[in-house]
């Protein structure tokens, strides 16, 4: 436990009263009353339901990790804040707090958070070494990194404010707006700690993404509350709400009467309970309902909201739950509507193959059809060698082949097919029109990841794909082509954009299709082997230079 690995101090031969960290929050944190805007020793009147959580944070072992997926404004940070300040204080440790990518916005949280609690809390104060600057608090027993997350043309390796900075304890504030990318890199800080604590909290988007990921592997542990008229205790779900002769309130589904929340917790009728005890992870779900001082009229008119974004933002902000708007992602329903009654071919005179590179090799090839394109190979195979066979059989004027995790087969499958191999990389944009981008010299092909996948999507919406009838016996074809979701969000400067966040899950039939798409892109703009005139061949396996037309 974290307090039980707080060091004596000296002058005391038996030891001082080691604190829990809610206790040395409440000695020695001052904070200003949001109201009225007076410095105050730290308290929970306000944020009962935090005493729980500051509990269970405060008890986290060595290698621990704690996820709280929240509403907005439920005092989450500001545990994240007590939590770095406690842990540099009791352990000297070395803290990683990780903030969103966005011009500012280290700044800000340094100046508007960090700042005045060091500033106004006379401990906190005490504990400043030289160092101060808006990235880097030094202490002499510890230190605070504040980092921005962003990573430079998408990638990692380039991400130097992530790489450098050994710690004892990561905070991800914010989770849902840090990149994806940058998670593994801030855990790698705490690779040399005997601590090595990580603590999570963010308002959940979508689900099986960011926070939500990370909150359905822990013990999840939720609010229920105790109907003070029949004491049966209920799950506080927002199927308890309902609006009943005028009243919106919380009804109990055993005596039907309105459940007062406003004192539940100060009369022990709410508590936190684990839902999925058997994980070693903590969990807990914060929504507004377990703050007396929620009104249920304002969420209640909220969610009977029409606006696409009142009702995300009651449930993300108001109920901390993951949500899903309608046609965010590719359906069973939209993949049937792509099937045809055929089955695929052994061979093609013309055509297209995607490859995406995995432990097997996942294939799409497809052949153009008019303004369709219709898919005669779809399936994995285990060795390069394959390729070459599917190359073959299959007339392949084009194939794309993810780049990224091979070093020296994926090349050498390129040379061997020189002219109609391109080595496909991810980038999050490019300029102008295009989406993809072929260097004919290098056989090299830029994707953007969104881009392509946003038409490779709506090419199955608009019916543009044709499926064999037995699309659905292909091992993990359907769940994988569904798994990817098209989010919006918005970037510091207030733009709005859509993304696809990277969920973890498997999706190589989803990119696979990408590929095939650039490949199909460039196919296009070549002559048919049946069109060609004398001396327009392609060229055979091993050739050194491509003489096809554009």
């Amino acid at each position: 436990m974290l307090e039980a690995m707080a060091e004596p101090e000296a002058a005391d031969e038996a030891g001082p009263e080691r604190l829990t960290l809610l206790e040395w929050t409440q000695r020695y944190r001052v904070i200003q009353d949001r109201q009225t805007r007076e410095y105050a020793p730290f308290r929970l009147d306000d944020y009962p339901w935090l005493v729980d959580v500051y509990k269970a944070i405060g008890g986290l072992q060595p290698g621990g990790r704690a996820m709280i997926r929240k509403a907005a404004q439920m005092g989450a940070t500001e545990l994240a804040i007590n939590l770095s300040f406690y842990c540099i204080d009791e352990l000297g440790a070395r803290i990683f707090y990780a903030l969103p990518p966005g011009q500012g916005v280290v700044g800000d949280f340094a100046h508007d958070r960090i700042d005045p609690a060091i500033g106004h809390s006379p401990r906190i104060s005490e504990l400043v070494a030289d160092t101060d600057n808006v990235g880097l608090k030094t202490f002499f027993r510890g230190a605070l990194y504040l980092r921005g997350t962003h990573i430079p043309q998408g990638r990692p390796d380039k991400a130097a404010q992530l790489s450098a900075v050994p710690a004892d304890v990561a905070i991800i504030d914010e989770w849902d707006r840090i990149p994806p990318a940058a998670i593994p890199l801030i855990r790698d800080r705490l690779g040399d700690s005997h601590l090595k604590i990580e603590l999570g909290l963010s308002t959940p988007t979508y689900p099986g993404i960011g926070i939500d990921a990370e909150y359905q592997k822990s013990d999840q542990r939720e609010p229920q509350i105790q109907c003070q008229a029949c004491e049966a205790w209920h799950w506080l779900t927002w199927k308890l709400v309902a609006e009943r002769d005028g009243q919106v309130a919380a009804w109990c589904p055993a005596c039907d009467a309105a459940i007062e929340r406003r004192s539940a917790w100060e009369h022990k009728r709410m508590r936190f309970v684990a839902r999925n005890p058997d994980s070693g992870l903590i969990g807990y779900w914060i929504p507004k309902l377990v703050s007396g001082r929620t009104g249920l009229a304002g969420l209640w008119a909220r969610s009977k909201s029409t606006d696409a974004d009142d009702v995300l933002a009651f449930w993300n902000n108001d109920l901390g739950i993951a949500y899903e708007p309608q046609g965010a992602r590719l359906s069973l329903e939209l993949l049937r509507a792509c099937a045809r009654d055929y089955e695929m071919p052994d061979i093609s005179t013309w055509s297209a193959m995607g490859v995406d590179v995995g432990l097997t090799l996942t294939v799409w090839i497809v052949e153009p059809a008019g303004a369709q394109q219709r898919a005669v190979y779809i399936g994995e195979v285990g060795a390069w060698e394959d390729l070459d066979r599917l190359m073959v059989r299959y007339n392949v004027g084009c194939c794309v082949v993810d780049d990224a995790p091979e070093l020296t087969a994926d090349v050498s499958f390129a040379r061997r097919h020189r002219g109609r191999v391109f080595l496909a990389t991810y980038v999050e944009e490019i300029a102008g029109a295009e989406w993809c981008q072929f260097d004919l010299r290098r056989q090299q092909v830029r994707i953007a990841r969104t881009a392509g996948l946003d038409r490779a999507h709506g090419h199955i919406e608009a019916q543009v794909d044709v499926l064999p009838r037995d699309f659905e016996m292909i091992p993990g074809f359907v769940e994988q082509m569904t798994v990817n979701l098209k989010a919006k969000a918005v970037k510091p400067d207030g733009t709005v954009y859509y993304h696809f966040p990277r969920t973890g899950a498997p999706d190589h039939y989803d990119h696979a299709k990408v590929y095939a798409e650039a490949a199909l892109e460039r196919l296009r703009k070549l002559r048919r082997p049946d069109q060609r005139e004398a001396g327009d061949e392609a060229p055979a396996a091993g050739a050194s230079r491509y003489r096809g037309r554009v």
